[in-house]
């Protein structure tokens, strides 16, 4: 949000017998304060993160948050009250690069000492969150830089800087402040979206054959096409679109649907999309237990990244996250397959 929008924005505070109270533009006095809010509730970053802990020592200097997420994904948190500048991503880089190089037993002492000192057990947390010991042994780590304000060469640094495969995540906040000093938080993404004009990995080997996907489906496509974006949802169907096709998957068109199977002559479909919407948004079918079978990964690890066989209405944001979602389940099956 630029400095015009936030001037534009007005907010107010609503409450029974009492005149409104205005939110203003603020600034933060203490970086500790949006620290405090992250670490009280993880989920300000992602909705998916669970606190381990806070100001922690490397031998790179002091991380300000360390967590999970419910994939088992660790999460590198560099927080600053201001600006996030190119400074602050190479020191999230650093403070990620030291947690990498622990051994198992070493990371899986950070996370008990962390916890116990919150009161925690780290089997009660793991098993609590079915998280398994897996995450001490191959660690996969997430990058995070959090601020209030955007440094004017930042959105190209974060489309292209990554740890270990994964795009830098970028959060945001705007901060307003009423008259009582209550504060109102409002957050943007960027980064770790998928940029769908970049290079996506490929998909994984089969030794089975497969038939190329047709250059320009163009008929059908651009019939389903054009009836997603008279719907308001032709991002969303465009962006699953060129996703799915690019990790292989083999798209087959109806009157106002995609399936996209492994492969041409193949029926058994892994993922649908509308071009209709359902309630107000972007409908979508996932089938992971077709993704297990027929890519020879656990069912239950399919499910604790995609979820179950289920029908999903999403937004914009959801469709997004969905997209990465689907590159880790690829990601998955890639490491299987070697």
């Amino acid at each position: 949000m630029t400095d015009s929008d936030r001037t534009n924005l007005a907010i107010w505070r609503l409450a029974e017998n009492a005149a409104p109270q205005q939110y203003v533009p603020a600034t933060l006095a203490y970086e500790k304060d949006l620290e405090d809010w992250i670490a009280s509730d993880p989920t300000l970053v992602d909705s998916d993160l669970l606190l381990i802990g806070r100001q922690i020592k490397l031998n790179t200097g002091i991380l300000d948050v360390l967590a999970l997420n419910r994939q088992g994904q660790w999460a590198v948190v560099e927080i600053k009250r201001s600006s996030v500048r190119r400074e602050t991503v190479a020191q999230a880089l650093d403070y990620a690069g030291a947690v990498a190089s622990f051994t198992s037993q070493e990371l899986k002492e950070l996370a008990q000492t962390c916890l116990e000192k919150r009161g925690l057990n780290l089997p009660a947390f793991l098993k609590k969150n079915r998280l398994s010991n897996s995450i001490f042994t191959q660690p996969e780590i997430l990058v995070y830089v959090v601020g209030t304000q955007r440094d004017i060469n930042l959105d190209r640094i974060s489309k292209h800087t990554t740890f270990h495969g994964h795009l830098i995540h970028v959060v945001l906040f705007d901060v307003y402040r009423n008259s009582d000093g209550e504060h109102i938080l409002l957050r943007h993404l960027s980064g770790a979206e998928m940029d769908m004009d970049a290079p996506v990995p490929p998909a994984p080997s089969r030794k089975a054959s497969r038939t190329p996907l047709p250059d320009a489906p163009s008929g059908q496509l651009r019939v389903l096409q054009q009836m997603a974006d008279a719907n308001g949802i032709g991002d969303e169907f465009r962006k699953v679109y060129i996703a799915a096709t690019t990790f292989g998957l083999y798209p087959n068109f109806d009157q106002e649907s995609i399936s996209y199977t492994p492969q041409q002559g193949n029926d058994r479909v892994l993922l649908c999309t509308w071009a209709k919407p359902q309630y107000g948004g972007f409908r979508i079918l996932i089938n992971t237990s077709a993704f297990s079978e027929i890519f020879q990964i656990s069912q239950q690890k399919a499910i604790r990244i995609a979820g179950v066989n289920d029908f999903y209405t999403l937004t914009a944001e959801q469709t997004d996250n969905f997209i990465i979602t689907l590159k880790k389940l690829f990601d998955a099956i890639s490491h299987k397959a070697e």
